[in-house]
């Protein structure tokens, strides 16, 4: 068993990058979509989503015409915890709900794909944050590539939700706002 000597997890947008993608036409896209299944209008997004992953077989690769247009992400570096990678980290894994495409066209760019992991974006879980799914999910990934955690782990993130899935999965919660 390989133990992981650096125990950081990272939310995606809003902490490493902040992504200028079209939110709005994404949420009008995912109410559209609900119509077309007769969704409730009331689900908050992540119940659309939840619903609609089940219902529609392409509902991704929709979504990721949105969230990187052309497959190319148009992003901010927060440069902080770019540089905090970079120099003090051996490896991080990154939680997301954002597609994992998108994450992965973004690490490759900053050079960071060799130090990550793990990448579990929303495409990658039955349930998004807060609920503990996708850490269940990442610690099920490392352990089939004989990674373990050992100590004490920090999830690294900027919104409330990201507190409440750190605080779901007993997790250490650093808050970062990129100022």
């Amino acid at each position: 068993m390989k133990y992981l000597n650096n125990n950081f997890i990272f939310d995606f947008d809003g902490t490493l990058v902040n992504l200028s993608a079209d939110w709005k036409l994404l949420k009008k896209e995912l109410i559209n979509l609900s119509a077309e299944h007769s969704l409730k209008n009331e689900l908050s997004t992540y119940e659309r989503i939840i619903k609609l992953q089940m219902l529609d077989k392409n509902l991704y690769e929709k979504l990721s015409k949105i969230e990187a247009p052309n497959q190319k992400p148009i992003y901010e570096i927060n440069d902080n915890v770019i540089e905090f990678i970079r120099s003090k980290l051996d490896n991080f894994s990154i939680i997301s709900s954002n597609l994992t495409s998108t994450i992965n066209i973004v690490l490759e760019e900053l050079d960071l794909k060799k130090k990550c992991i793990e990448v579990i974006g929303l495409d990658k879980v039955s349930s998004p944050k807060p609920n503990k799914n996708p850490f269940e999910k990442l610690i099920i990934n490392l352990k089939k590539r004989n990674y373990n955690f050992e100590g004490q782990i920090f999830y690294v993130g900027d919104k409330k939700v990201d507190q409440e899935f750190a605080n779901n999965c007993d997790l250490s919660f650093i808050f970062y706002q990129n100022l």
